[in-house]
């Protein structure tokens, strides 16, 4: 949990004061800290969107970094590559963006780290208007297997307290962090894997395996890229899941996807509220109920 007043006096004063551009972009920054444990802090940064409305409620994006940029400079995050999730993000699909970082020798799916971010989390949706329906996980690398480890753990170690609507893992997988067999009760959200076929840090079968686990095939069977996304990449679809593989790609491709309308279309599309019936499917259900009454009087 927070220490609340060290979080009000300094991450809050340095949100407020340190105010700084990347790009056309404004982002604001703070500390979250756990109690009692003075090393195991987490600075991170956040990004509203243009002409934020605190009226309006504004789907959140949470983005894991890779092993790479672990420290506490609250810099490297957000430094590799991902200029274009930012720019995205703030005018063309507004949302909240929010960038943490993992201290050194950390990962992302360490109980100590998870919970980090999950205070940071928590701090954003009590500060902003988040729209609980539309928060998404995006992460690289590293961040890729926390993506799928938060969907995990969310779903059951602590379920209810974040529920997330899509998620994009990028040069990563699911084997190192997850359960295979524990899929099942989470694999209703929608995730897109990319991968990048000559990926020498993280292998491609990491992504491979996962797409099987979600799609319910066998560990041997044949990926049926029967698709095209993103730049005319091989896709293969499942239902909810999809996997582009980037052919000649290696471990860092994740730029032009975060740069391509078609994530952000595919992404801000998906939500956790169930849509209500338009008054023309009451109105035709309407008209067959009143058949089926008809019908049944007739008989009778």
């Amino acid at each position: 949990m927070f220490i609340q007043n060290y979080f009000r006096s300094i991450a809050m004063a340095v949100a407020c004061c340190a105010a700084a551009t990347c790009g056309a972009r404004t982002w604001s920054e703070g500390i979250a800290a756990v109690q009692g444990t003075g090393r195991n802090t987490m600075t991170y940064r956040y990004y509203l969107p243009q002409n934020y409305d605190p009226d309006v409620a504004y789907p959140l994006v949470l983005f894991l970094h890779g092993a790479g940029e672990r420290g506490s400079d609250n810099v490297s995050q957000v430094a590799n590559h991902i200029a274009g999730l930012i720019d995205q993000t703030y005018s063309q699909y507004p949302a909240i963006l929010v960038a943490p970082q993992a201290p050194a020798s950390t990962n992302w799916y360490t109980s100590s780290t998870r919970g980090l971010a999950g205070d940071v989390l928590d701090r954003i949706i009590a500060d902003f208007h988040v729209d609980a329906d539309r928060m998404y996980l995006t992460g690289l690398s590293m961040g890729g297997f926390g993506t799928i480890d938060y969907l995990d753990y969310y779903t059951h170690i602590e379920p209810g307290r974040f529920k997330f609507a899509a998620a994009v893992p990028m040069s990563s997988g699911i084997s190192f962090v997850t359960d295979l067999s524990q899929i099942e009760p989470w694999q209703d959200t929608p995730i897109w894997l990319i991968h990048g076929a000559q990926d020498t840090t993280v292998p491609v079968e990491q992504s491979r395996d996962a797409f099987r686990s979600y799609s319910g095939l066998g560990p041997l069977d044949p990926i049926d890229f029967n698709s095209l996304a993103l730049s005319r990449h091989p896709t293969a679809v499942a239902e909810n899941i999809r996997y582009t593989e980037v052919v000649r790609g290696g471990h860092v491709i994740w730029s032009p996807f975060y740069n391509s309308n078609e994530l952000y279309d595919w992404m801000f599309s998906q939500s956790l509220a169930v849509p209500e019936p338009s008054s023309i499917l009451l109105f035709v259900a309407g008209l067959v109920l009143l058949r089926l009454r008809v019908f049944t009087n007739v008989l009778c």
